[in-house]
């Protein structure tokens, strides 16, 4: 069976469970064409997974109730990526399961789960298939996740995983099949269960403890030992499979992309309206920024001269790789700075912002022209009209060494 096929036979089995679990229909996954609505944040951007397979497959033990308030938002995003809109992605979530999980997996070094791009071919699923009303979790029982485990062997077969890392006991009992001895002690001493797939011996399956508080709990409340566990499967992963891997040294990225958000928490802040002067006087004094874009597959970062205009950032441009970037995700990044001169002369300002593109001689666009004194026939004499980037800033900081002078700190921040 194809991957899709085995997504259809997943649709068109009934899940009639009633009594402390119960299951109802979900027509978000139903209008989709993956096999768990989990599949949205690893695994649905594989096109070539029937022919490449994956390199780990992540099972939970059921996704919970995609009905309840706090899931509104993670609807949403599924929804966006089911109606291909550009950017769309599942994740990050704000739940503490979800960011414990992301710092498990950079146990295999630079692996990013909340990215479209992840640095492996990872896919997540649950066992069980069916979707609750009322109660998140609690209360599944093998009974059941075996309604599914059908499905679940025609999933293996279809994706062909590397190995498997199953999230609790429960669900790494039904994966092999059998009943573990001593897994708390294991877990506590951070040593994942092992077992092999018993439909195919050469498929790795590792136990680990969940990633949410209860799972915490069940290895002392240490997030290091937890990792420890996922260490230890990445170290065998590697061994077996190849690939470049130093468990020595794991960086905490969110720990280091807070860093400056963290210190400049106490710092001294200038009013919005000083500050939005401070920087427009930046931005007035320069003509050239580094805008960057990005896809998918790719982040282009191009020197460019742009004009401020109405406390928007306008770009002509006749073309380039830029534009990739632009129809897939209109969010976009700006530096403009000054030399380095050594600490006590840093002057730089980036920008965040929503890029759109401004019809060629529209008023906006024949404004724009007038701006930069381009005359009109010039203009329209060319094979194409030059295309005209419009970017809406949303954020801004500011660096400016100049600022303690004034009982200031040298790092400011502006929300739009």
């Amino acid at each position: 069976m194809t991957y899709q096929e085995v997504v259809q036979k997943a649709k068109k089995q009934q899940r009639n469970v009633t009594g402390k679990v119960e299951f109802v229909p979900c027509d978000v996954w139903e209008n989709g064409n993956q096999i768990n609505l989990w599949t949205y944040w690893q695994g649905f951007q594989l096109d070539d997974i029937d022919e490449k397979g994956v390199d780990i497959l992540l099972v939970g033990q059921d996704w919970g109730a995609p009905y309840r308030d706090g899931n509104k938002a993670v609807l949403e995003s599924i929804k966006d990526i089911q109606n291909g809109v550009a950017g769309a992605f599942y994740g990050p979530t704000q739940s503490p399961t979800d960011k414990r999980l992301a710092k498990m997996f950079t146990a295999f070094g630079n692996v990013d789960i909340n990215s479209i791009n992840p640095g492996m071919r990872l896919f997540f699923t649950n066992y069980s298939l069916g979707y609750r009303s009322g109660s998140e979790t609690g209360d599944m029982t093998k009974t059941i996740m075996k309604l599914d485990s059908e499905l679940f062997d025609d999933l293996v077969a279809a994706i062909k995983p590397k190995i498997i890392i199953c999230l609790g006991m429960i669900t790494y009992e039904m994966v092999v099949g059998s009943c573990v001895k001593d897994s708390s002690k294991k877990l506590q001493a951070g040593e994942p269960c092992k077992g092999f797939y018993p439909k195919n011996n050469s498929i790795p399956v590792y136990g680990v403890a969940h990633p949410g508080s209860r799972g915490l709990q069940n290895v002392g409340g240490d997030e290091a030992i937890m990792k420890k566990a996922w260490i230890k499967i990445a170290t065998e992963y590697y061994a077996k499979f190849g690939g470049d891997f130093s468990p020595e040294y794991q960086l905490d990225y969110d720990s280091a992309a807070s860093h400056w958000i963290e210190r400049d928490r106490d710092s001294v802040h200038m009013e919005p309206e000083a500050l939005k002067e401070k920087i427009e006087a930046f931005v007035d004094a320069h003509n050239t920024c580094a805008l960057a874009t990005a896809s998918r597959d790719m982040v282009r970062n191009t020197p460019i001269e742009y004009n401020y205009v109405d406390s928007c950032f306008y770009f002509f441009s006749e073309g380039g790789l830029k534009f990739k970037g632009l129809k897939e995700n209109k969010n976009v990044g700006m530096a403009i700075f000054e030399p380095y001169g050594g600490f006590g002369q840093l002057k730089s300002l980036q920008v965040q912002g929503v890029a759109s593109m401004v019809e060629p001689f529209s008023e906006e666009y024949l404004k724009l022209m007038e701006h930069k004194k381009i005359p009109v026939e010039a203009m329209k004499k060319l094979p194409q009209a030059m295309n005209l980037i419009k970017v809406v800033p949303t954020s801004y900081d500011y660096l400016d060494s100049d600022l303690k002078k004034d009982g200031f700190g040298s790092r400011q921040h502006l929300n739009v």
